[in-house]
């Protein structure tokens, strides 16, 4: 099963006056926890088994190229296009298509359960005030910005404008042909498991809410009160960097073995040091495979994060 994901990097960020200097030019671009908001995106579809994600996109300045390239370092095939020929072409031998909304942020559940269905679906919320800027699909629902569409609707592209949004083809498409309808609550998209990510505030909002999720998950108090505000501190450099999970990993390894050689030549305190070094690398890893899909451990428990 080959499953391909359609992803939009065309809407621009809202900029606001004070922070014109700092705002990108486009949503996709907007920075979580040391990533943009499309390579955010890009891991959370190649944890559900995503093969390919192909970007709508009206130009690509180099930011974006940049990110791709991030993309591809890390597994996930990238194709960029800008019409609906294109993405047929690029989608031919899929057998899942995916639409991801310009700017969406989701949680794993709703991934997994989207990218699990096969049938033309599409994830739906309530009308309300905290959905005003997703798509309407009619009087009482919206669309929750995830689909997943069959193959065959694809074929629908080859007719269509090139000056259509093809994404939004496809999902009106869907919703005339009665798509089934995974239904989440509204209240998702307040308590942050669920966002339209379209300024540097909101992109803030999402990355506290992450970081702070993945302090709630640790167990133990020095992982929760030691370990876990120090890597939060440095959580940016620490998810930017491309190599950080594999010489945590690494260092974590060399620490542990120096901290048993250390204590079997009667050097308590060296082995104390080394061990808690190897510790703390051992935290890094986890932390960045929790945001990553990679090892938390020399190979080891592949992590979808």
């Amino acid at each position: 099963m080959t499953i391909v994901a359609l992803c939009s990097a065309q809407s621009p960020a809202q900029i606001h006056t004070d922070q014109a200097m700092a705002t990108p030019s486009l949503r996709a671009l907007l920075p979580i926890a040391g990533m943009t908001l499309i390579e955010h995106q890009a891991e959370r579809l190649r944890a559900v088994g995503v093969a390919k994600m192909i970007l709508l996109v009206d130009g690509a300045p180099p930011e974006l190229a940049e990110a791709c390239d991030r993309i591809r370092a890390r597994g996930l095939s990238v194709d960029l296009v800008r019409c609906g020929k294109d993405i047929v072409r690029s989608a031919a031998e899929c057998d899942r298509l995916l639409l991801v909304a310009d700017g969406i942020v989701a949680g794993e559940n709703l991934w997994r359960a989207m990218a699990a269905v096969s049938r033309a679906t599409l994830l739906t919320t309530r009308d309300a005030s905290v959905t005003q800027s997703l798509e309407r699909i009619d009087v009482n629902w919206r669309w929750a910005g995830i689909a997943t569409l069959p193959p065959q609707s694809l074929a629908a592209l080859q007719d269509a404008p090139e000056d259509w949004d093809a994404q939004l083809f496809l999902f009106r498409a869907a919703v005339q042909e009665g798509a089934s309808q995974i239904e989440c609550d509204a209240a998702l998209f307040v308590n942050g498991d669920l966002a339209i990510v379209d300024d540097l505030e909101s992109a803030r909002a999402v990355e506290r809410r992450l970081l702070s999720a993945t302090a709630i998950e640790g167990n133990g108090l020095g992982r929760r009160w030691i370990f876990g505000p120090l890597i939060r501190a440095f959580a940016g450099p620490l998810l930017k960097s491309q190599l950080s999970g594999q010489i945590a990993r690494v260092v974590a390894a060399m620490a542990f073995m120096a901290s048993a050689a250390s204590f079997l030549l009667d050097r308590p305190w060296l082995a104390l040091g080394f061990g808690l070094a190897g510790a703390t690398a051992a935290e890094v890893a986890a932390f960045v495979a929790g945001f990553r899909r990679e090892a938390r451990w020399m190979g080891w428990a592949a992590h979808s994060g």
